[in-house]
């Protein structure tokens, strides 16, 4: 227990070191609650806990221990672990942990002889590096099913999840991440430690440690503009364009209540209510302005909303080139994705009303509709029974309708 003891109080010695020299990282890392766990191979956190590995701790240098758990803190005001969704865990954490390391090296913290490190994705936000990787990535070793946060195995010391041996750390002694602890796993009762509060879980309690730890690091006079920058961003993020037509085109898709076949499952108490109507998407219309200020675009574009559609609940998707006129039709069904760019395309004029009559001319009603083009043309004189969303270049005109994501 002695030795426990000390490897906390090594921790502690960390954390005080990151308060007076990096006084960013330290007062974010107030906001983690320290838990030994001899589980962990390193150190990792959920973005509540930061466990940490007493053997590892005990061996470790301690300004390398020190990087170490500003890694670990970064993780967490980056939300890293909420935001993996669907990925690969080893694959995402690595894609994290690379542009972790080029913020910390920026900060002026020394840097590990193994951690993965690499110029060129500065610059590039987690989710950019992990599709480099996933392409970079032989196909037998994309499906590595383990990882941090795969699983509840039960609870290590102390109070967290126990993710057992087999996390989604990278190769290098920085740590990793798991999957983040919901609000609803509070009460589930463990040893060392109060709950956290509400604040700590969701967005709004990191973007309230962000700021104060903003504040902090200015008054010490220490905080580099690189993270400042950064942080502004968090605290007024830019969404991406993929993923703002991913959800556009998912709200398209979202299934709807029916009061004319009622919930079976509670009919047996007298109670009437609402059944699930799942429509799925009937057909789905991607338009494209084939006029010479997308042709830059169209192929990540197409690309793109491929990629999404294929994981849409949909009959017919509809791909329509158009100038002045709608001058090529492609239709697909779920089996012909994913969609194959147009080669020889005209390069008119710009008129978007074409586009809307021959849907309507054969009573053709989409579930939505995104269309890339720059918005410099002719608008129909009243909107659709249907959404829009106009993906455009930097440079655009308005809109008369819909929404407007830039994907430049």
């Amino acid at each position: 227990m002695k030795d426990d003891m000390t490897a906390k109080e090594k921790m502690d010695k960390c954390l005080s070191r990151l308060l007076l020299l990096y006084p960013f990282w330290g007062a974010l890392g107030l906001s983690l609650e320290m838990v030994q766990s001899r589980r962990m191979p390193t150190l990792a956190t959920d973005e509540v806990h930061l466990f940490f590995n007493p053997h590892y701790v005990h061996n470790q240098e301690e300004e390398i221990l020190c990087t170490d758990l500003a890694h670990e803190i970064t993780h967490k005001f980056l939300q890293d672990c909420s935001r993996r969704e669907a990925r690969d865990p080893k694959i995402w954490n690595q894609a994290t942990d690379y542009r972790i390391n080029l913020m910390l090296k920026d900060g002026g913290l020394t840097i590990g002889a193994d951690y993965l490190i690499d110029e060129r994705f500065r610059g590039m936000d987690a989710e950019e590096i992990y599709d480099l990787l996933i392409q970079e990535q032989p196909p037998e070793d994309t499906s590595s099913g383990g990882g941090d946060g795969q699983g509840e195995e039960g609870q290590d010391e102390g109070q967290g999840q126990d993710k057992g041996n087999d996390q989604s750390q990278s190769n290098c002694g920085c740590g990793g991440i798991l999957d983040p602890i919901l609000p609803s796993d509070k009460d589930n009762g463990s040893e060392g430690g109060e709950n956290p509060s509400p604040l700590d879980f969701g967005e709004l309690g990191n973007r309230i440690d962000l700021a104060n730890a903003i504040e902090f690091a200015k008054a010490q006079g220490n905080l580099p503009s690189s993270i400042e920058e950064m942080v502004k961003e968090i605290l007024a993020p830019k969404i991406r364009w993929q993923d703002h037509v991913q959800r556009f085109m998912e709200s398209c898709s979202q299934d709807d209540f029916t009061w004319l076949s009622p919930d079976r499952r509670f009919l047996n108490w007298n109670v009437y209510l609402p059944n699930i109507e799942s429509e799925g998407v009937d057909t789905f219309v991607v338009a494209v302005d084939t006029s010479g200020s997308t042709i830059g675009f169209m192929a990540n574009f197409l690309a793109e909303a491929s990629k999404i559609s294929e994981v849409l609940n949909f009959n017919k998707l509809y791909v329509i080139y158009c100038d002045a006129a709608v001058y090529h039709v492609d239709e697909y069904d779920k089996g012909d994705l994913p969609i194959k760019p147009l080669m020889n395309q005209k390069r008119g004029g710009t008129d978007f009303r074409p586009v809307f009559d021959w849907l309507e001319q054969r009573a053709i009603e989409p579930k939505g509709m995104v269309f890339l083009t720059d918005t410099f043309g002719a608008f129909p004189s009243y909107p659709p029974d249907y959404p829009v969303l106009w993906a455009v270049p930097h440079q655009h005109g308005r809109v008369q309708f819909g929404e407007i994501v830039d994907i430049s």
